[in-house]
């Protein structure tokens, strides 16, 4: 069996584009022949972009067929003819996709063939918000041209089958899982990075696209007057969507409020890293703010790595991680999440202690493997169990 795996771009490596390389990266650590296609173009840095982030990518190891980011009528077409050209060229048996663009130029490129095309489905698609002619088209695509669709959660399958009026015994639910090392004992000395901040300050984690579904500036209106006084910093760590208007004023409302207050030193935006499993050994706890949200990966990584967790209640999150010891919190609320923090700097070192041992012990269910393993079982001519 001969696999490709596509994604759109590698500029900015969010959830999907991560869970892509760790799958392709473990196929060929098993011995499967297997590529990965890249729709857009990269800059000459994407190898190195992708080796901060902790992927050890060589230059030459990404096809690209270098469809414009913005692209036209024409370029679409153009890229379908050229992916269907190279998917058949190349005789791959199965192709996956996890991406809404990546998905729709596939779907077209390998319409009529013998290629399986696997789809991950890692969105709540709601049908009074993904009303778009693109998405209704999307939508019927996977309906009626794919060979395997997968969801990341219950939630995120319930929802699916009614926004695309698919049946469900023909969706399959395979969980995202996180990468290996968040397992593995991090260690928060090796931690070399500067931030001013004394040994006895309790750092708040938030990880996450600074965008406007990810409620990021909710942390900020939440205790901003209590962080001098209880010792906390907050670090922002995650990518800017500069495709998001709103969630781009937000940020940076946010950031002049921080600039001019007297708390510059307790509030830090680190950007996108490849050190967020030492990070969060850092941390006291994650806090997760999100306004929708399918599977929620950082909770898990969080949960791996031995810190608490606060995260909103939506779309079935409470669920996906019900048998946790997650503090869920409504949407939008500064006052609960207040609470909920107050909740956790109280707790004695023996009840800290038993929510991180009951998170990890959770959390073991997310492994790589399992995901790779379930995968290839959709991959596969045999039917999935």
């Amino acid at each position: 069996m001969k696999i490709l795996v596509i994604l759109p771009q590698i500029e900015t490596l969010g959830g999907i584009e991560r869970l892509s390389l760790d799958l392709y990266h473990s196929f060929r650590n098993m011995g499967i022949s297997s590529d990965l296609l890249c729709l857009h173009p990269s800059s000459q840095n994407y190898s190195e972009n992708c080796s901060a982030r902790g992927f050890a990518i060589n230059i030459n190891e990404i096809i690209r067929l270098k469809m414009p980011v913005s692209p036209n009528l024409f370029d679409v077409l153009i890229t379908i003819y050229r992916l269907r050209k190279f998917i058949l060229t190349g005789c791959y048996d199965v192709v996956e996709t996890g991406h809404l663009s990546s998905t729709f130029i596939t779907s077209f490129a390998i319409i009529f063939s013998k290629v399986r095309h696997v789809v991950g489905i890692h969105y709540v698609y709601k049908k009074n918000n993904d009303n778009s002619l693109k998405l209704f088209l999307y939508a019927l695509l996977i309906k009626y041209f794919s060979w395997k669709v997968y969801c990341v959660s219950e939630y995120t399958k319930k929802m699916w089958c009614e926004y695309s009026s698919m049946k469900r015994d023909k969706i399959h639910v395979v969980h995202n899982a996180i990468s290996d090392k968040f397992f593995l004992n991090s260690d928060s000395l090796l931690f070399n990075d500067n931030f001013g901040l004394s040994l006895s300050t309790k750092i708040l984690l938030f990880v996450g696209r600074h965008d406007s579904e990810k409620g990021f500036e909710v942390i900020w209106d939440s205790l901003k007057n209590d962080l001098i006084n209880l010792d906390l910093a907050i670090f922002y760590v995650g990518d800017v969507n500069l495709f998001d208007i709103i969630g781009t004023k937000r940020l940076e409302k946010l950031k002049r409020e921080v600039e001019n207050s007297q708390l510059k030193e307790r509030v830090h935006f680190l950007g996108p890293r490849n050190d967020i499993h030492n990070l969060m050994a850092l941390s006291y706890m994650l806090i997760h703010p999100t306004r929708r949200e399918a599977f929620g990966m950082v909770i898990a990584e969080a949960m791996a790595i031995g810190i608490p967790v606060i995260s909103t209640d939506v779309d079935g999150l409470s669920s996906l991680y019900s048998g946790s010891s997650i503090e869920w919190i409504p949407p939008n609320d500064v006052e609960k999440l207040r609470i909920a923090v107050f909740k956790y700097l109280n707790l004695s070192t023996d009840a800290r202690n038993g929510i991180i041992k009951k998170n990890k012990d959770f959390v073991l269910r997310f492994q790589m493997h399992d995901r790779v393993n379930r995968i290839l079982k959709l991959m596969s001519l045999e039917e999935f169990s």
